[in-house]
């Protein structure tokens, strides 16, 4: 069952949105606090299909600054805002801090709900995507690989496994990125060092060697027989999908 995350004070706003969305077959978390929200996005982010939110809030933290902390926490969930705030500047500001949509109220069912479960549609072939998928948010773009259960944000040189954050460096990053961008080729040491060390830097075999077994690891690619990252002898390396 899909999860959506509902935040408005209006306790009658809320109320109509839970009950459209639990007709949909929609398990609904309501909050009438964005930070009580937080918690629990923080918590439960993997789960959450979207967010439907106000901006409009009583509390100290305003709607632009509650979008912002949830694109902090997932860069992925679709976030739509449906307020009666009906000022271009104010949507303008929504989707500039991270929001996917922002629909007036009153509002159409049906196209809410359509709406939604077009986000939900487009993160869906992006996860199930093994090419490079870039998902752009105002004055943001960011690219993102999916290996295994590792996702690799190449723009921050990081790796997220469930809720675990582990960085690469600069050449692993590098080196990683090239095997992703060629996936299913063989990519030989020769082309890593071309690549990626300048023509001066001293550099061997054994150093590019080091680099991917560090890679490995971090993308939990650890078992007796790497699932992902070949070994093609006397050559380099091979990204593949998971035998």
């Amino acid at each position: 069952m899909k999860k959506v995350l509902i935040v408005d004070e209006d306790l009658e706003s809320l109320k109509d949105l839970k009950k459209m969305f639990e007709k949909e077959n929609y398990e609904c978390l309501i909050y009438d606090n964005p930070k009580k929200a937080l918690s629990i996005i923080k918590e439960r982010e993997n789960d959450l299909n979207g967010i439907i939110t106000e901006l409009i809030f009583d509390e100290m933290l305003e709607g632009i600054d509650f979008i912002k902390e949830i694109r902090s926490i997932n860069k992925e969930i679709p976030i739509l805002v449906v307020s009666s705030e009906k000022k271009v500047k104010i949507k303008v500001s929504s989707l500039t801090a991270g929001a996917d949509d922002y629909i007036e109220k009153p509002f159409s069912e049906e196209e809410i709900l359509a709406r939604l479960k077009a986000h939900i549609r487009k993160i869906n072939t992006i996860k199930g995507n093994l090419g490079l998928a870039t998902i752009v948010h105002p004055d943001e773009s960011e690219s993102i690989g999916v290996i295994g259960n590792a996702k690799i944000y190449f723009d921050k040189m990081m790796i997220k496994r469930g809720n675990k954050e582990i960085f690469l460096t600069t050449k692993e990053n590098s080196i990683l990125q090239l095997l992703y961008k060629n996936r299913g080729k063989v990519v030989s040491r020769e082309k890593m060092m071309k690549e990626i060390w300048s023509e001066d830097s001293f550099v061997t075999e054994r150093v590019i060697d080091t680099n991917v077994v560090s890679i490995r690891k971090k993308i939990g690619d650890t078992g007796r027989k790497s699932k992902y990252i070949k070994t093609v002898f006397g050559i380099g390396y091979k990204l593949v999908e998971e035998e």
